[in-house]
């Protein structure tokens, strides 16, 4: 319960202790031992909002990149990015709190675990001896200190027929406030229309907006359901804590008070409300090597009973991204896809672990969010979920080389490779060489082979390339892989640059263009939409050794960092040069494009041979094609 989210005039309406049994119970908290020190309110210097506004932000961008894998309307976008926005605030703001309580108490010399420290405000109860209250009188980042003196609620000490209860309401529809705040920033869209806007900045103004009026409506929902609870069981108002951020009022209650909140059906439960003396806590844990950070995320539990069968882990510590330290729960056996969500939920078994996965499809490489509440480190803590022969994968397969310059660790190894025969974790002209070896002499090379160095199972089964079982095609397909040879679905060398173009919203779904074969485009161009489909329609060219020239009669290019999925949108003119292999976004003149009117894309390569062209159409019925001739 987000008790401790009212400000200090509102805590001094309920005993103090029991606010820290519900806000944290890992905190300390003042028992009747050491009531005879001198306790005293902190309150200190505000967080910078503007550092977790923006790396709220940051996250959110690379969020709404996975979403665009999904076919989802306007709304479901808003409302998904919004809830990962407001979820990752949250967890920065409670680090942030902690980080500066720990740098407040460490300079006047007060042991933690004898204070309180709010994780949702600049507050802090705790013993102070006359050298530590002159310490934190001198302390630039603390801007008050006062006596505290635990308050009481009235009644419970005057008139022992009324006993304090903690009050438990059914909460309010969450549907009807999400609602009314998604109506409201639909109004607030409009104006946003009207300026000048990157599409970052669209973005973060309408979440704030909605958070602000989401959070408006709360206070105002909680108050008024509050006043009807109160009202119902006829509580004086001024002797009660009604909680602006959750369903909850501690009151006295008089036994006809108490029986008619047993029967009231706006009441879910009732129950004794009684300070809690929670002692000084030490199982927060720590770690310094791989098995203690794994030790600690699972429980100690055995991974296949954990995870499943077949499933492995691992971490990767210490790795720098931006301007962060990340320590990474790695996840890898996983046999595909499908198998990711369920493979990461498990982790949930274990009470101190609480993951949050993108609700749009998961791919190999996927990241997700884990927040282990009795784990002390100054990192943060991510997990990733890697597919057996999957790259890693946002929109289109990441390189090993990409992944690693932007994680700072190799994934190689977590990726059991299609090629790689003979299971070295890498994939060279050997594998080529161990398949021929296999088929021509299984009884030295094949699985129960004489050789030491003979294949097996696991490398039968990486160096299918085709899935039509082990054969020479499979060496000759590696043997091409290796030279970059531009291969078609037959096999045969390409003498014409492969050209795929996404056909839906979920990016990662396209089509290799064939010759004289139309495509049908189902991510029309639509300027309005906050996704790929509000730049233009995505063509990826792949042209191994020689460049792509593209040239339209109409329309406007466009670059976009999908990669990162933020960034500028630039137009770059009706010209365009890919070398060897890149996309490159094309956005008609206008809106749309009607009837017969055709739009043409030529394609030449380095020296100006006349490779073809894309038409580009869009019939009667609304369909977008496109034909590679």
């Amino acid at each position: 319960f987000s008790i401790l989210t009212a400000t200090a005039m509102t805590l001094s309406a309920m005993p103090f202790t029991a606010v820290a049994e519900y806000q944290d119970s890992n905190s300390a908290v003042i028992t009747a031992e050491n009531q005879s020190e001198t306790y005293y309110w902190i309150f200190y210097k505000n967080i910078d909002m503007t550092d977790i506004e923006s790396k709220a932000e940051e996250k959110r961008e690379e969020y709404i990149y996975s979403l665009y894998e999904q076919d989802l309307t306007q709304r479901e976008f808003e409302r998904l990015s919004t809830e990962y926005y407001i979820s990752v605030r949250q967890e920065l703001l409670k680090k942030s709190y902690t980080e500066q309580t720990e740098k407040i108490l460490n300079e006047i010399g007060v042991n933690p675990e004898t204070a309180f420290c709010s994780t949702c405000s600049s507050t802090i109860v705790c013993p102070l001896n006359d050298e530590q209250l002159e310490k934190a009188e001198k302390c630039e980042v603390i801007t008050d200190i006062s006596v505290y003196t635990a308050p009481k609620i009235e009644g419970t000490s005057d008139n022992k027929n009324e006993t304090a209860y903690w009050i438990f309401y059914k909460n309010i529809d969450m549907t009807d406030i999400e609602s009314k705040a998604e109506e409201k920033r639909e109004e607030y869209i409009h104006s946003l229309y009207e300026q000048d806007l990157t599409q970052n900045e669209f973005e973060r103004l309408s979440t704030e907006y909605y958070t602000s009026v989401r959070q408006e409506l709360l206070k105002e929902a909680y108050a008024e359901k509050a006043e009807i609870v109160v009202k119902e069981l006829g509580i004086d108002s001024s002797k009660a804590f009604c909680s602006m951020f959750a369903p909850t009022i501690i009151a006295t209650l008089t036994e006809e008070q108490k029986l008619i909140a047993e029967k009231s059906e706006l009441i879910e439960s009732i129950s004794v409300y009684t300070p809690v003396d929670i002692q000084p806590t030490d199982d927060k844990k720590t770690y310094s090597t791989k098995e203690e950070f794994i030790n600690i995320i699972t429980a100690g539990k055995d991974i296949s009973e954990l995870l499943g069968e077949n499933i492995k882990v691992d971490a990767e510590l210490n790795c720098k991204k931006d301007d962060a330290v990340f320590d990474y729960f790695v996840i890898y056996g996983i046999e595909n896809d499908k198998k990711i969500n369920d493979v990461i939920n498990r982790l949930s078994s274990n009470p101190d672990v609480k993951v949050m996965i993108s609700p749009v499809i998961s791919k190999s490489g996927t990241f997700f969010s884990i927040s282990v509440e009795n784990i002390v480190t100054q990192h943060e803590i991510q997990g990733v979920a890697f597919v057996d022969n999957e790259y890693p994968c946002w929109i289109s397969p990441q390189t090993i080389e990409s992944f690693t310059s932007t994680y700072d660790f190799n994934p190689l190894k977590y990726i059991i490779k299609l090629g790689d025969a003979n299971c070295d974790g890498n994939v060279n002209m050997a594998d080529a060489v161990l398949i021929m070896q296999s088929l021509a002499n299984p009884d030295k090379y094949g699985v129960n082979g004489t050789d030491e160095t003979h294949i097996t199972a696991q490398g039968e089964k990486n160096g299918d390339m085709d899935g039509n079982g082990l054969t020479n095609a499979d060496a000759l397909a590696i043997q091409k892989q290796l030279l970059k040879i531009s291969v078609t679905d037959t096999g045969e060398q390409a003498l014409f640059p492969v050209v795929k173009i996404h056909t839906a919203n979920e990016m990662s779904q396209y089509e290799e263009m064939k010759k004289n074969k139309p495509v049908v485009i189902r991510n029309e161009y639509n300027p309005l939409l906050s996704s790929a489909s509000g730049i233009g329609i995505l063509f990826d060219f792949y042209y191994p050794n020689n460049s792509v020239n593209l040239s339209a009669d109409k329309g406007t290019f466009k670059t976009w960092d999908i990669e990162k999925g933020s960034g500028v949108v630039e137009s770059v003119g009706k010209t365009y040069t890919i070398e060897n292999e890149g996309y490159i976004f094309w956005t008609p003149d206008k809106e749309s494009i009607f009837g017969d009117e055709k739009i043409i894309i030529h394609i030449t390569d380095s020296k100006n041979v006349n490779l073809g062209e894309i038409v580009i159409t869009h019939d009667e019925n609304g369909v977008f094609s496109a034909v590679l001739n």
